[in-house]
Order: C-alpha cells, then sequence, then structure tokens
C-alpha cells in the first residue's frame, strides 16, 4: 500500500510494496509516485489522478488498463492498482494498493500459448480430412485422364502425330496427381513402413537425387553447406516419407533465396532434451536425432508464422513455386513420427527449421520384394463403385494378359465368389 498527499508526494509505503519495488522506506518517504513509474506511462498517470481527485471514490484500476511499475534496478512489472480517497486536514490523500501481477500475467501467456496450439493441431486435423475427401473425388475423375494416353499410345504407329498432344495431356494430368498425392498424405497420416534410417543417409540421398541438380543448375549463386554428425543415432521412420520432408524444406529455402546470393545450411546432431515449450509444441524429453535446414533468405513474417503449416497458406504463386500443401505434409510426416518441429525465423534474419525426432537403438529393417515383370494370365476380380475406374482397371490389366472380372459393390464381389468357378 502506498499513501501520497494532493502534490503525489509519497508520505507512507508498507513492507510489502517496499519489497515489490525494491527499495526501504527512508528512500521513498517524501519522494514524487513517478519514482515508481514507467517515465513513458508518467503522462497517463497525472491523467488518471486528476481523474480521481475530480471525484474522490473508490475504484480499480487494473482491469482493463495496461498499469506497469518501476522497480529500483530499472525492471518493469505489471500491476494493478485500486485506489480510494482519505480525508485528513481538510486533504484529500490518495490510498494506491499496488498488486505485482507478473504471475497473473505468465499464467494468462501460457494458457494463450496452449490454446493457440490446440487450435493449430485441431485446424490442421480438420483440413487435412477436407483435404482428403476433395482428393478422393479428383482421383477418381483423373485417374483415366493418366492411364488412357497410354492405352490409345500401344494402338497407334511410334510416330503418330498425336502422340505429343497425348503426351501433354498425361503430363497435365501428372501434374495433378502429384498434388493429389500431396493432399492424400495429409489425409492418410501414419500409414507407413517404418524402419530404422539414419537422417544423414535422407539428407545424402535427397542431394544426390536429379531435383537438387535442377535446381542447383538453375541457381548458380545458392552455397549449400553440411554439417552432418558422424555419430548421429538412428531414428524409426520412413524413408520416402522423410525425404519429402527435406525436399519441400530445401525447395522452400532455394525459392526464399531466389535471384539472390545466399547459402542453405543443413546440420543433423543427437541432443537430449529436456521438456520445454517449442514454437508449435511442447517436446517430451529424451534422446533426439535433431535435422536442421536453414537459410539466408527473406524471412519469415512474424504473423505469418502461426499459419505457416496450415494448408494452401502460401505466399507463393500457385502453380509456379508450388502448391501451397508443402509446409502441411512436413508437419504431417514429422508428428507421424513423433517428431517436433521448431523455427527460428523473423523478416530480417536467417529461417532455420529445427526438426526433433526420437532417436533409436533398433536396426530393424522392412522386408521387400523387387517385382521386374507386371504380365501374367491369373484371374484378377476388381471391385470399384465408379465405372470409369473399373473401365481403366479393365483396360490396363487386360493389357497385361490377366482374366479380369470387375463389380461395382461388396455385396456383388462376395455373391461372384460363392459361384462355382
Amino acid at each position: 500500500m502506498v499513501i501520497t498527499n494532493e502534490e503525489g508526494l509519497i508520505t507512507f509505503i508498507n513492507t510489502q510494496t517496499q519489497n515489490i519495488f525494491g527499495y526501504n522506506k527512508k528512500e521513498l518517504i517524501g519522494k514524487n509516485l513517478e519514482i515508481l513509474i514507467p517515465k513513458r506511462f508518467v503522462g497517463n498517470h497525472y491523467k488518471h489522478i486528476a481523474n480521481f481527485h475530480s471525484d474522490p471514490k473508490l475504484r480499480p484500476m487494473g482491469e482493463g488498463l495496461n498499469l506497469w511499475g518501476l522497480r529500483k534496478d530499472g525492471s518493469e512489472f505489471p500491476v494493478e492498482i485500486s485506489l480510494s480517497p482519505l480525508k485528513s486536514n481538510g486533504a484529500t490523500h490518495v490510498i494506491a494498493a499496488v498488486r505485482d501481477i507478473s504471475d497473473k500475467r505468465k499464467s494468462e501467456a501460457t494458457q494463450k500459448e496452449l490454446e493457440d496450439k490446440l487450435q493449430l493441431s485441431k485446424r490442421m486435423e480438420s483440413l487435412g480430412l477436407l483435404a482428403g475427401g476433395v482428393a478422393h473425388d479428383l482421383n477418381n475423375i483423373l485417374g483415366p485422364i493418366l492411364a488412357y494416353p497410354d492405352l490409345i499410345l500401344t494402338e497407334l504407329p511410334k510416330n503418330t502425330p498425336v502422340k505429343n498432344d497425348l503426351m501433354m495431356i498425361k503430363d497435365a494430368a501428372t501434374y495433378a496427381s502429384n498434388l493429389i498425392n500431396d493432399m492424400l498424405t495429409l489425409a492418410r497420416r501414419g500409414k507407413y513402413s517404418m524402419a530404422s534410417v539414419s537422417l544423414n543417409d535422407i539428407v545424402n540421398s535427397f542431394f544426390n537425387s536429379a531435383k537438387v541438380s535442377e535446381l542447383n543448375k538453375n541457381n548458380k549463386d545458392i552455397e549449400i553447406i553440411f554439417d552432418l554428425a558422424d555419430d548421429l543415432n538412428n531414428i524409426k521412420g520412413s524413408k520416402t516419407h522423410l525425404l519429402e520432408v527435406v525436399m519441400n524444406l530445401v525447395i522452400n529455402a532455394f525459392e526464399a533465396i531466389r535471384k539472390r546470393k545466399g547459402t542453405i545450411m543443413i546440420s543433423t546432431y543427437n541432443e537430449n532434451v529436456k521438456p520445454e515449450a517449442l514454437l508449435y509444441d511442447d517436446i517430451e524429453g529424451g534422446n533426439y536425432s535433431v535435422l536442421t535446414i536453414a537459410d539466408t533468405g527473406r524471412g519469415i513474417k512474424e504473423e505469418d508464422l502461426p499459419h505457416i503449416f496450415e494448408p494452401f497458406y502460401s505466399k507463393k504463386t500457385m502453380g509456379i513455386s508450388g502448391s501451397g500443401l508443402g509446409l502441411s505434409i512436413v508437419w504431417g510426416i514429422v508428428k507421424d513420427h513423433g517428431g517436433y518441429i521448431d523455427i527460428s525465423a523473423g523478416k530480417k534474419k536467417n529461417t532455420k527449421f529445427s526438426l526433433f525426432f526420437p532417436a533409436t537403438d533398433s536396426d530393424e529393417q522392412p522386408s521387400r520384394k523387387d517385382i521386374t515383370n507386371l504380365e501374367g494370365n491369373e484371374s484378377i476380380l476388381v471391385v470399384d463403385d465408379e465405372s470409369k475406374q473399373r473401365q481403366v482397371a479393365d483396360r490396363v490389366l487386360s493389357s497385361l494378359g490377366y482374366d479380369v472380372k470387375t463389380l461395382s459393390t461388396s455385396a456383388e464381389a462376395i455373391e461372384y465368389l460363392k459361384k462355382p468357378k
């Protein structure tokens, strides 16, 4: 509690308030109350006091107001204040009850952060389901467009003048199909074949691919620096999907620097992580293999950070720079591997994605059987509710030598299988 006279000078201060501000009684008695207020708020303070003296009565001043106190060491802290008048010898003194609400603000900030993370998780889930539903319908439409150009070409002379036209149709359909597959990745999360893999092997595999050769050819002023840990622990994951994670993040890094000189830095390392709050999630403690991909590009605006993993939330030119699904896919795949993502980014500084994957001691590898010949003479039953898909399946499988039967429902299939053959 602090009591001031009509001139704003401190006439009394209790022990608790002395402790809050870091002063002793002798240092404050007779001093103007300004000593306890940050300079930028002094003007507003006099307005509040003038309003109080015009109508002196008990009133809270913390609710809805941004009030701050100033400690002796120069640090500031949020406060709530209630004022009440004290009549003495014909003068009106002011009694101010001061409460340090630093812990309250921290609790509110933590609560808001948790709510934001929960909302992000719910948005990702709902948008993924929506994208998956749309993708399924589009896939049914695109199936025949993808298949028939090849089927038609098998029945035409090799030098047919319509070959280029058919291939243009197929290329356009392939681009659309890749976009749909990205959407389905969001919807079919977690359906991976997992094995013990090294993030170093994933990085090396991608950077030895034709895709990177193309990126390097078109971005000769961009330098790539590697810092891969020799003792990196393995993780349990899907090589195919982890390659997709690296691909999307590296392509984003190239595009962030595009048409300028810059650097992309790829690093891996082991880290024993304590439980803590990352930007998008709360990471559990344990041993992790960490992959970071950083660039010296344009950065990410602070207001965009909460949304960058949402499907189609993209600042790129749709259809030219990407589909708007790349980071959504990265999020989904990392989460399906039990991992976490942290970002260091800003408008005027480098962007760094840090991916944390739980380390494993397992060397488990999936069984694999290579298929070299697709032709056969067995009987195949195709069940699909889309007539166009049944027609495509019939044409393709029949061209490979199979005896094909197509049906539209599972009930029809059961009845068909019950009949003696």
